[in-house]
């Protein structure tokens, strides 16, 4: 269909992995510049917490799921957007930086330190411990 049209048609600077073995997985995100998730429709989206905890940028389409899971720690944009963003932070390291910094609340609220937290405090007060 048309995405193994545009997969065929890709440019030089996209490479399509395939499956990356659970081990390899952050060494790929530790060598990005930027997470990019232009997805219209998502879950929610560990990937996004993973690339957080990678210390990168994150820049996502403006929809409301990520409003409501990541409000103000990621990058909003749209295709009226997204190429200048994408731009300004090539560019402009400063701007990366805080955009990396911006992203960083997405790895420590979503930790699986803090998950294992709730979890014990659910499973006590069910117990009534």
């Amino acid at each position: 269909g048309e995405m193994q049209e545009i997969m065929k048609h890709h440019p030089g600077n996209v490479k399509f992995t395939g499956v990356i073995p659970h081990t390899d997985v952050v060494a790929y995100y530790q060598a990005a510049d930027l997470f990019f998730l232009p997805s219209v429709q998502e879950t929610f989206g560990i990937v996004i917490v993973e690339a957080a905890a990678a210390g990168l940028p994150v820049l996502l389409r403006d929809i409301e799921h990520y409003r409501l899971t990541f409000p103000a720690w990621y990058m909003k944009g749209d295709e009226a957007t997204f190429t200048s963003q994408i731009t300004k932070l090539k560019n402009d390291p400063k701007a990366c930086t805080a955009a990396a910094k911006q992203s960083a609340p997405i790895a420590s609220e979503y930790s699986a330190a803090k998950g294992r937290k709730l979890l014990l405090d659910i499973y006590r007060q069910v117990l009534g411990r």
